[in-house]
């Protein structure tokens, strides 16, 4: 930055009639250099032609929303305000009377109180100040550009002032501003910043040298610079992260001494922690990402593992293409983790939960007190990022002992196709006999089935594998069983929830009602009537015309605008139409009970015909989808 200070300096030091402009991109860090480099350096410079020897005062002026001179005006009054109040200070000449009372009336001010105390032929001079005007490009558009030069013009020809405006001149788009800017602009300077500078000074500024926070930023600067300088430069970013990044290390800090975690785990995840949270903000300032839509960033699998194993997913859902390109850019030489609780704390979903972000770490560093689980050590151990670093004697130990986690079943699904993965890369150093491998991981895993959590987007974090990667065949063959027992974990646990909501609606019909309709339950998209038995319930129904009647209700409530997920049901409610009709017929419209059930069959009816809806709806969709080449 020293051609800048140069710069100013010189500009400072000469009879002028021209402005000066810092030009630069938006969060470059135009205005804090500004504010914490150059107007120091101007308040030490003494002004010219001045035999008393005094320094320039700054005003910094933001043109942001300004919509005429007069609040130009105004705002230079505004910031002028606390010098009114010393002995020897003086109205400032040519500012306009108008916008003077103005001012004194928004103070409160009666202007005879203020002149009483100096002599009214004793005014502020312009050319003790250099007036600092930012954000020349997002002035409002009712204020033209050429009103704006205008008045700077005035300033620097008639009042000798020294001008310095910083702008994003590639956001003016005026055509008018090249013509303006060559009589009022002396000199452009393009804005280049020094991050390693900013950054330091940062810190410096904003967290205590003395805290256990600050050296650790210290100690990561030249990783966090690197970060900004591949990815955009912007300071405000940089603010926003380091100084939200604060919390979480506090929070992470003691989690490991209430945890007792080792020094090396504690310094792994606060490594891995800042990379998300450097990754997370600038996506999120860049207003790619948000608290309510993550765009598949939660679901992004280890992205070198991932890369490995399947190659390149052709999937051109959007979601997915930007959570590629995402894990990508941030992540393409090291293992990324998604923490839930910061990016709800980053994203603006409020404060950072302690006891999430404690959860968190847990689950995805496989915890068990203070260290990892032995297995998942021995697959850190062998990760991309580390094991190039291991001799072959290391090496080779370590992939047998995870050859023996993997046939033990100490591995979940998605975990065990990249063990797997890890045994037989480079070639099958160890030379295991392909098939035999084959069989025993494939016992383990129908074995252990009962051991196993559904993962709700298994097919998601292992797609289909690279045709071109090795063994790719045992790859296939393991990802298709896992996805199939992962099926199966499904339909067992869908059992034994609807068995539940079943007993639910027999035991507590109002909590029935209450939980099917829950905004924190998902029994509203899933096909919990598939499993009643339609004579059980029909038997229920018929004991109480209240029944009959909010079950009518319900219906109405929640088919109404069905989800596809609902389609199951049909069986069900044709089956209990029938037996709902007979009673209808047998009752007709004779009288109350005879009412409620022509109004349950009529919304019996209702259900079947959305749901057949449904299905034709989903056929077409599927017969005029176009064939991939």
């Amino acid at each position: 930055m020293n051609n800048i200070e140069e710069t100013i300096d010189l500009y400072l030091k000469m009879d002028t009639q021209h402005a000066l402009m810092i030009n630069g991109e938006w969060g470059l860090g135009k205005t804090y250099y500004y504010k914490n480099v150059l107007q120091d350096r101007i308040a030490k410079t003494q002004i010219l032609h001045q035999e008393s020897k005094r320094e320039y005062k700054n005003i910094l002026i933001s043109l942001f929303g300004i919509k005429s001179v007069d609040e130009i005006k105004t705002q230079i009054l505004l910031s002028l305000y606390p010098i009114f109040q010393n002995k020897y200070a003086k109205v400032v000449k040519g500012i306009g009377k108008a916008v003077v009372n103005g001012l004194f009336a928004l103070k409160g001010i009666k202007e005879g109180d203020l002149l009483s105390e100096i002599e009214k032929t004793d005014w502020i001079r312009f050319e003790d100040f250099v007036i600092c005007f930012d954000d020349l490009e997002r002035t409002s558009p009712e204020l033209k550009i050429e009103e704006v030069i205008g008045f700077i013009n005035d300033l620097v020809e008639n009042s000798n002032a020294k001008i310095i405006i910083i702008a994003n001149e590639g956001k003016i788009s005026d055509e008018s501003y090249k013509k303006l800017k060559e009589k009022v602009i002396g000199n452009t300077i393009e804005f280049t910043p020094d991050l390693l500078t900013t950054f330091k000074g940062i810190i410096n500024q904003r967290f205590n040298p003395n805290s256990k926070y600050y050296q650790f930023l210290d100690a990561n600067g030249s990783s966090i610079v690197h970060f900004f300088e591949d990815h955009g430069k912007n300071i405000r970013t940089m603010i926003f992260a380091l100084n939200y990044f604060e919390y979480i290390f506090e929070s992470i800090t003691k989690i490991s001494l209430d945890e007792d975690f080792t020094q090396a785990l504690k310094d792994r995840i606060l490594r891995d922690v800042l990379k998300f949270t450097l990754a997370v903000s600038n996506e999120y300032k860049l207003g790619q990402l948000n608290f309510n839509d993550r765009k598949e960033i939660d679901k992004i699998n280890n992205s070198i593992v991932h890369k490995a194993i399947f190659g390149l997913n052709q999937n051109s859902d959007e979601k997915y293409i930007y959570s590629a390109s995402f894990q990508e850019n941030y992540f393409r030489q090291r293992e990324y983790y998604f923490f839930s609780a910061i990016y709800n704390f980053l994203t603006g979903g409020g404060a950072l939960n302690h006891e999430e972000m404690k959860k968190d770490l847990q689950d995805l560093y496989h915890l068990q007190g203070p260290q990892m689980l032995p297995q998942y050590q021995t697959l850190n151990d062998l990760s991309y990022s580390k094991c190039f670093f291991l001799s072959k004697k290391e090496y080779h130990n370590l992939t047998r002992k995870l050859y023996r986690h993997c046939l033990e079943g100490d591995f979940g699904f998605a975990d065990t196709i990249t063990a797997l993965h890890y045994i037989t890369r480079f070639g099958n150093p160890l030379n295991y006999k392909i098939e035999n491998l084959r069989k025993r991981i494939l016992v383990t895993i129908r074995k252990n089935r009962s051991l196993s959590e559904y993962h709700s987007d298994l097919a998601h974090y292992i797609p289909e594998p690279n045709e071109q990667g090795e063994y790719y065949k045992l790859l296939a063959e393991v990802r298709n069983v896992i996805i199939e027992t992962n099926s199966k974990l499904k339909h067992q646990q869908d059992i034994t929830r609807f068995k539940f909501i079943e007993k639910l609606y027999y035991e507590s019909f109002p909590d029935f009602r209450e939980a099917i309709f829950d905004a924190n339950e998902s029994y509203i998209i899933e096909p919990i009537f598939q499993e009643f038995n339609h004579k059980k319930a029909f038997k229920y129904l018929r004991q109480k015309n209240q029944r009959i009647y909010e079950f009518a209700q319900i219906l109405k409530k929640r088919y109404n605008s069905p989800y596809f997920t609902l389609k199951p049901e049909i069986n069900f409610f044709k089956s209990l139409e029938e037996l709902v009709r007979k009673q209808n017929d047998l009752y007709g419209q004779k009288d109350i009970t005879g009412y409620l059930w022509s109004e349950l069959d009529n919304e019996i009816g209702n259900v079947i015909q959305r749901l057949t809806a449904l299905e034709e709806i989903r056929g077409r969709a599927i017969i005029s989808k176009p064939k991939e080449e």
